[in-house]
């Protein structure tokens, strides 16, 4: 899945017209969900082990602070493993 973030300006056919190449040459990612309810249901009855960390990436969270989020997750997962 590519997310295009050009609806209605001069560059979104372009995008758009690669982005259908693209994905007909590159077979979907098996982490790949189709909208938060098919995750919130692929999580049911799952556990997490201590020593692991969940990290969920939305689309606005990703375009929005992506280093700002990355940098923290680190940070966590550094204090937790030498605390």
């Amino acid at each position: 899945m590519i997310i295009v973030s050009s609806i209605n300006t001069s560059l979104y056919p372009i995008a758009k017209f690669l982005q259908n190449i693209i994905s007909k040459s590159i077979p979907p990612a098996k982490s790949q969900i189709k909208n938060s309810f098919v995750f919130y249901k692929s999580l049911a009855g799952m556990t997490i082990d201590l020593s692991e960390m969940m990290v969920f990436l939305d689309y606005f969270s990703l375009y929005k602070h992506p280093l700002e989020l990355a940098t923290d997750s680190v940070i966590k997962k550094w204090n937790y493993n030498t605390t």
